[in-house]
Protein backbone atom coordinates (compact mmCIF):
# COMPACT_ATOMS: atom_id res chain seq x y z
CA UNK A 1 0.00 0.00 0.00
CA UNK A 2 0.88 3.71 -0.48
CA UNK A 3 0.62 6.10 2.70
CA UNK A 4 -1.07 9.35 0.74
CA UNK A 5 -2.71 11.57 3.35
CA UNK A 6 -2.58 11.23 7.26
CA UNK A 7 -5.90 10.94 9.25
CA UNK A 8 -6.44 14.79 9.90
CA UNK A 9 -6.33 15.12 5.57
CA UNK A 10 -8.56 12.21 5.14
CA UNK A 11 -11.02 13.59 7.77
CA UNK A 12 -10.69 17.08 5.82
CA UNK A 13 -11.36 14.92 1.85
CA UNK A 14 -14.19 13.59 3.91
CA UNK A 15 -15.66 16.48 4.71
CA UNK A 16 -15.46 17.55 1.16
CA UNK A 17 -16.91 14.88 -0.38
CA UNK A 18 -20.25 15.64 2.62
CA UNK A 19 -20.34 19.20 1.07
CA UNK A 20 -20.75 17.98 -2.23
CA UNK A 21 -23.40 15.65 -1.45
CA UNK A 22 -25.90 17.85 -3.84
CA UNK A 23 -23.47 15.89 -6.44
CA UNK A 24 -23.75 12.39 -5.39
CA UNK A 25 -25.45 10.30 -7.12
CA UNK A 26 -27.88 7.36 -5.91
CA UNK A 27 -27.10 4.01 -7.08
CA UNK A 28 -29.58 1.16 -6.75
CA UNK A 29 -33.27 1.62 -5.33
CA UNK A 30 -34.18 3.67 -2.54
CA UNK A 31 -33.62 3.59 0.88
CA UNK A 32 -30.22 1.58 -0.37
CA UNK A 33 -27.56 4.24 0.92
CA UNK A 34 -24.94 3.89 -2.14
CA UNK A 35 -23.61 6.01 -3.85
CA UNK A 36 -21.12 7.52 -6.52
CA UNK A 37 -19.40 11.58 -6.53
CA UNK A 38 -18.36 11.50 -10.10
CA UNK A 39 -19.42 9.30 -13.23
CA UNK A 40 -17.92 5.85 -12.91
CA UNK A 41 -17.44 3.94 -16.03
CA UNK A 42 -19.00 0.47 -14.51
CA UNK A 43 -22.43 2.03 -14.00
CA UNK A 44 -22.06 4.76 -16.73
CA UNK A 45 -20.48 3.96 -20.04
CA UNK A 46 -21.38 0.13 -19.47
CA UNK A 47 -24.86 1.50 -19.99
CA UNK A 48 -24.47 4.46 -22.49
CA UNK A 49 -21.13 5.74 -23.61
CA UNK A 50 -22.26 9.48 -24.39
CA UNK A 51 -24.27 9.50 -21.16
CA UNK A 52 -21.21 8.76 -19.01
CA UNK A 53 -19.30 11.39 -21.17
CA UNK A 54 -21.85 13.85 -20.58
CA UNK A 55 -21.73 13.13 -16.60
CA UNK A 56 -17.89 13.57 -16.66
CA UNK A 57 -17.82 17.11 -17.98
CA UNK A 58 -21.14 18.14 -15.76
CA UNK A 59 -18.66 16.38 -12.71
CA UNK A 60 -15.25 16.64 -13.69
CA UNK A 61 -14.79 20.88 -12.81
CA UNK A 62 -16.52 20.05 -9.40
CA UNK A 63 -14.03 17.22 -8.65
CA UNK A 64 -11.36 19.78 -9.62
CA UNK A 65 -12.65 22.44 -7.39
CA UNK A 66 -12.91 20.31 -4.47
CA UNK A 67 -10.13 17.80 -4.78
CA UNK A 68 -7.02 19.35 -6.79
CA UNK A 69 -4.87 19.07 -3.95
CA UNK A 70 -5.74 15.46 -3.30
CA UNK A 71 -5.05 14.53 -7.36
CA UNK A 72 -2.10 15.99 -7.25
CA UNK A 73 -0.55 13.71 -4.02
CA UNK A 74 -2.41 10.86 -6.09
CA UNK A 75 -0.47 10.95 -9.25
CA UNK A 76 2.56 12.33 -7.48
CA UNK A 77 2.43 8.87 -4.81
CA UNK A 78 1.40 6.78 -8.11
CA UNK A 79 4.67 8.48 -10.35
CA UNK A 80 6.53 7.24 -7.93
CA UNK A 81 5.85 3.34 -8.31
CA UNK A 82 4.56 3.50 -11.65
CA UNK A 83 6.09 6.23 -13.46
CA UNK A 84 4.71 9.64 -15.36
CA UNK A 85 0.50 9.11 -14.36
CA UNK A 86 -1.73 12.12 -15.17
CA UNK A 87 -5.90 12.72 -15.06
CA UNK A 88 -6.76 11.33 -18.79
CA UNK A 89 -8.85 14.56 -19.06
CA UNK A 90 -11.22 13.03 -21.40
CA UNK A 91 -12.60 10.82 -19.30
CA UNK A 92 -14.22 10.80 -15.78
CA UNK A 93 -12.14 12.16 -13.21
CA UNK A 94 -11.08 8.94 -10.33
CA UNK A 95 -14.23 9.64 -8.30
CA UNK A 96 -15.89 8.41 -4.86
CA UNK A 97 -17.78 5.28 -3.63
CA UNK A 98 -20.03 6.11 -0.68
CA UNK A 99 -21.21 3.05 1.24
CA UNK A 100 -23.65 4.67 3.70
CA UNK A 101 -26.05 7.40 5.17
CA UNK A 102 -26.11 10.77 3.92
CA UNK A 103 -24.18 13.50 5.99
CA UNK A 104 -26.51 14.13 9.17
CA UNK A 105 -28.48 10.97 8.94
CA UNK A 106 -27.88 7.36 10.08
CA UNK A 107 -27.87 3.93 8.12
CA UNK A 108 -30.71 2.32 7.43
CA UNK A 109 -31.82 -1.51 7.99
CA UNK A 110 -31.08 -2.08 3.93
CA UNK A 111 -28.19 -0.21 4.18
CA UNK A 112 -26.94 -2.18 6.89
CA UNK A 113 -27.99 -5.65 5.55
CA UNK A 114 -25.82 -4.78 2.05
CA UNK A 115 -22.85 -3.61 4.25
CA UNK A 116 -22.83 -6.47 6.09
CA UNK A 117 -23.50 -9.08 3.23
CA UNK A 118 -21.92 -8.97 -0.32
CA UNK A 119 -22.94 -5.84 -1.87
CA UNK A 120 -21.44 -6.64 -5.29
CA UNK A 121 -20.60 -9.91 -7.30
CA UNK A 122 -17.17 -11.30 -7.76
CA UNK A 123 -15.68 -9.40 -10.72
CA UNK A 124 -12.69 -8.52 -12.59
CA UNK A 125 -12.47 -4.91 -13.76
CA UNK A 126 -12.71 -4.13 -17.16
CA UNK A 127 -13.37 -0.85 -17.04
CA UNK A 128 -11.02 0.08 -20.11
CA UNK A 129 -13.69 -1.55 -22.84
CA UNK A 130 -16.01 1.53 -23.28
CA UNK A 131 -13.31 3.82 -24.48
CA UNK A 132 -11.93 2.67 -27.12
CA UNK A 133 -12.18 5.71 -28.54
CA UNK A 134 -9.98 7.80 -26.33
CA UNK A 135 -7.15 5.33 -26.40
CA UNK A 136 -7.06 5.17 -30.24
CA UNK A 137 -6.00 8.40 -29.95
CA UNK A 138 -2.73 7.12 -28.78
CA UNK A 139 0.16 5.35 -30.19
CA UNK A 140 1.08 3.02 -28.11
CA UNK A 141 -1.50 1.05 -25.51
CA UNK A 142 -1.15 -1.58 -23.02
CA UNK A 143 -5.18 -3.24 -22.31
CA UNK A 144 -3.30 -6.26 -20.96
CA UNK A 145 -1.63 -4.43 -16.99
CA UNK A 146 -4.03 -2.05 -16.65
CA UNK A 147 -4.36 -0.44 -12.85
CA UNK A 148 -7.05 -0.21 -10.02
CA UNK A 149 -6.97 1.51 -7.37
CA UNK A 150 -8.40 2.35 -3.99
CA UNK A 151 -7.70 5.11 -1.40
CA UNK A 152 -9.68 4.73 1.76
CA UNK A 153 -10.87 7.69 3.18
CA UNK A 154 -13.41 6.48 5.96
CA UNK A 155 -13.95 2.83 7.39
CA UNK A 156 -16.43 1.02 9.24
CA UNK A 157 -15.52 1.00 13.11
CA UNK A 158 -14.50 -2.67 12.56
CA UNK A 159 -12.46 -2.17 9.79
CA UNK A 160 -13.24 -2.85 5.59
CA UNK A 161 -11.32 -3.77 2.82
CA UNK A 162 -11.28 -6.14 -0.29
CA UNK A 163 -12.02 -10.02 -0.71
CA UNK A 164 -9.19 -10.63 -3.75
CA UNK A 165 -8.64 -13.94 -6.23
CA UNK A 166 -5.65 -14.26 -7.73
CA UNK A 167 -2.11 -14.20 -8.67
CA UNK A 168 -0.28 -12.51 -5.25
CA UNK A 169 2.43 -10.90 -7.38
CA UNK A 170 0.01 -8.41 -8.99
CA UNK A 171 -1.68 -7.34 -5.88
CA UNK A 172 -0.22 -4.96 -3.14
CA UNK A 173 -1.06 -5.66 0.28
CA UNK A 174 -0.24 -6.44 3.65
CA UNK A 175 -2.27 -8.11 6.97
CA UNK A 176 -1.24 -6.44 10.35
CA UNK A 177 -3.23 -9.27 12.37
CA UNK A 178 -5.26 -7.42 14.96
CA UNK A 179 -6.59 -5.24 12.46
CA UNK A 180 -7.39 -7.45 9.89
CA UNK A 181 -9.09 -9.86 11.69
CA UNK A 182 -11.96 -7.72 12.46
CA UNK A 183 -12.91 -8.42 9.03
CA UNK A 184 -15.85 -10.91 7.87
CA UNK A 185 -14.00 -13.74 6.83
CA UNK A 186 -16.99 -16.38 6.59
CA UNK A 187 -18.36 -15.03 3.36
CA UNK A 188 -21.16 -17.09 1.68
CA UNK A 189 -20.28 -16.66 -2.08
CA UNK A 190 -23.62 -17.41 -3.26
CA UNK A 191 -23.15 -20.73 -3.48
CA UNK A 192 -20.47 -19.75 -6.30
CA UNK A 193 -18.85 -23.31 -7.64
CA UNK A 194 -15.04 -23.49 -7.77
CA UNK A 195 -14.54 -20.31 -6.05
CA UNK A 196 -12.18 -20.63 -3.37
CA UNK A 197 -11.32 -18.30 -0.12
CA UNK A 198 -10.18 -14.73 -1.07
CA UNK A 199 -7.11 -13.23 0.15
CA UNK A 200 -8.83 -11.02 2.67
CA UNK A 201 -6.67 -7.53 2.43
CA UNK A 202 -7.79 -4.94 4.90
CA UNK A 203 -7.87 -1.10 3.98
CA UNK A 204 -6.41 1.62 5.88
CA UNK A 205 -7.29 5.25 6.23
CA UNK A 206 -5.18 7.11 3.91
CA UNK A 207 -3.19 4.86 1.94
CA UNK A 208 -3.95 3.41 -1.39
CA UNK A 209 -4.33 -0.36 -2.13
CA UNK A 210 -3.64 -0.86 -5.93
CA UNK A 211 -3.46 -3.75 -8.42
CA UNK A 212 -2.68 -4.75 -11.86
CA UNK A 213 -4.59 -7.20 -14.43
CA UNK A 214 -7.34 -8.74 -14.08
CA UNK A 215 -7.65 -10.06 -10.47
CA UNK A 216 -11.25 -11.19 -9.93
CA UNK A 217 -12.21 -9.09 -6.41
CA UNK A 218 -15.42 -8.12 -4.33
CA UNK A 219 -15.83 -5.71 -1.29
CA UNK A 220 -15.30 -7.45 1.99
CA UNK A 221 -18.28 -7.44 3.88
CA UNK A 222 -18.88 -5.30 6.72
CA UNK A 223 -19.36 -6.94 10.57
CA UNK A 224 -21.43 -5.66 13.25
CA UNK A 225 -21.81 -2.08 11.70
CA UNK A 226 -23.51 0.79 13.62
CA UNK A 227 -26.01 2.95 12.75
CA UNK A 228 -23.48 5.52 12.00
CA UNK A 229 -20.25 3.52 9.91
CA UNK A 230 -19.58 4.50 6.27
CA UNK A 231 -17.15 3.64 3.91
CA UNK A 232 -16.07 6.08 1.55
CA UNK A 233 -13.39 5.42 -1.22
CA UNK A 234 -11.69 7.50 -3.74
CA UNK A 235 -11.72 5.11 -7.01
CA UNK A 236 -9.72 5.17 -9.99
CA UNK A 237 -8.41 2.78 -12.93
CA UNK A 238 -5.02 3.40 -15.04
CA UNK A 239 -4.42 2.90 -18.36
CA UNK A 240 -0.73 3.07 -19.87
CA UNK A 241 -0.71 4.99 -23.31
CA UNK A 242 2.16 6.40 -24.82
CA UNK A 243 4.12 5.82 -21.95
CA UNK A 244 2.12 7.50 -19.16
CA UNK A 245 -0.95 6.51 -17.38
CA UNK A 246 -4.06 7.90 -17.54
CA UNK A 247 -6.33 7.64 -14.95
CA UNK A 248 -10.06 8.10 -14.80
CA UNK A 249 -13.26 6.51 -13.33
Amino acid sequence: MIAVVDALQARDVVDAVDAAAAHWTRRGMFPLDFYTLGAASYLDAIADVDAYAERAVALNPVLAAHFAGLYDVVIARLSTVFGPCALCTPLAYPGFHVFGHRPGHENNRVTIQLMQGLSASIHSDRQFEPHGAVWARFADVDLQQTMTFTLALELPTRGGGLCFWGDPSVAVYDDDGDYARYLKRDVDFRGQKGVEPPCVIPYRVGALFYFLGAGRHVIAPSWNLSPTDRRITLQGHGTRCDGVWRLYF
